[in-house]
């Protein structure tokens, strides 16, 4: 066994002794009362919470999670940098956005135009369908009058 280990021990047995010491009394089984109970019972808390406490920022899994909580950080940090550039960047150069937003609109209507455009296209063809269709029954139907003289 290390030194660690056998002041770790050491610890267990403090504690575990104040604990019985604690239940026995509760019991009724009581021993007489210890002067330094007290005093002894906070320093085996304190040396065993100061010894786990030790043991875990020691440990691979503290170390992974500040290694994991960083690079989140890090990249929380990178978006919201990101993200503060564009917004700035925008405000300070608002004809560039504008710019955009004009050519999109412009780009909506011509399409709307050209649509409107082909439908009035097709409607005029049918107009002309029916008016030439028209024209050639009447002519069919019409009799050529007779000549006055």
């Amino acid at each position: 066994m290390s030194a660690t280990d056998n002041s770790i021990a050491g610890s267990f047995e403090r504690l575990a002794h104040v604990w019985n010491d604690m239940l026995a009394r509760a019991t009724g089984r009581a021993k007489p009362p210890d002067a330094d109970a007290p005093e002894s019972l906070l320093a085996a808390f304190q040396d065993s919470v100061t010894r786990f406490t030790d043991d875990f920022f020691r440990s691979s899994i503290f170390g992974d999670m500040v290694r994991k909580g960083m690079s989140n950080a890090l990249a929380f940090q990178t978006h919201l940098g990101d993200f503060l550039g564009k917004t700035v960047s925008s405000s300070l150069n608002p004809e560039h956005v504008w710019k955009d937003d004009i050519v999109a609109a412009v780009q909506a209507s011509e399409k709307r135009l050209l649509q409107r455009v082909e439908e009035l296209q097709h409607r005029v063809v049918a107009l002309e369908g029916r008016k030439h269709r028209r024209s050639s029954s009447t002519q069919l139907k019409r009799k050529p009058a007779a000549k006055r003289r």
